[in-house]
């Protein structure tokens, strides 16, 4: 079993959360050896649904790839995700990558200071037209005035702050939780099937070997066609 395909080995076992031991390792041949037998690791568990977040970052990495100069390898989920959206053109960036790619991004957020901003204007010009109104309505008036100002304010802040909507989520602040944030976004419209495993096997030793993908079936073998 050479280097690469002990690293391979490796790649599955973090990808899938199984152990693999060596010697089941070693009596692996092909492609298909190693889907039966990573399918036997998981029986049992829930697997679509936990390939269906492997699945999507492995294709956010490869988008991710074609936009950076950066190896597939060293795209790992605990990466920061600002290190590969900076704040010079975040916007920009963050909007065509979204159109570039088959997932609905999540929205940008406003910075803190825009927030605080935003609420001490509301509550200026709350008390602004307050002072200048209740010599002049009942305050039981003004107080339900105030419920379509409010939505009024709502409606104009978001619409001209809008710009100013830079900031990652929170939740996206690693590759690995804006994936997870795809998932959510997306899980009623793209298809994960039942051969998620296979596929992503495929994606993982197409990386792990450097060779196209389509060339890879069943019968492959790892030492006679990979040089493993």
């Amino acid at each position: 079993m050479g280097l690469d395909t002990v690293e391979l080995v490796m790649e599955v076992e973090d990808t899938f959360k199984i152990k693999i031991a060596d010697e089941e390792a070693e009596r692996t041949q092909t492609i298909g050896e190693l889907h039966a037998l990573v399918l036997t690791k998981l029986e049992g568990r829930k697997v679509n649904e936990y390939c269906t977040s492997q699945r999507t970052f492995y294709s956010l990495r490869r988008f991710l790839s074609s936009y950076v100069d950066r190896s597939l390898k060293k795209i790992r989920p605990m990466n920061k995700t600002e290190d590969y959206f900076p704040p010079e053109n975040r916007r920009k960036t963050w909007e065509q990558f979204s159109q570039d790619t088959p997932y609905r991004f999540p929205n940008l957020c406003r910075p803190e200071w825009v927030i605080i901003l935003l609420c001490l204007i509301f509550a200026v010009t709350t008390f602004l037209g307050f002072m200048l109104f209740r010599n002049h309505l009942p305050v039981w008036l003004i107080v339900v005035f105030l419920f379509p100002w409010a939505y009024l304010f709502y409606i104009l802040t978001v619409l001209f702050s809008e710009p100013l909507a830079v900031e990652i989520p929170s939740d996206c602040n690693t590759l690995g939780g804006l994936t997870q944030s795809l998932v959510s976004l997306n899980y009623d419209t793209v298809d994960y099937d039942g051969g998620n495993v296979k596929e992503m096997l495929y994606e993982i030793i197409s990386e792990q070997f450097g060779v196209n993908r389509d060339t890879l079936t069943s019968e492959t073998t790892f030492v006679g066609d990979l040089g493993g």
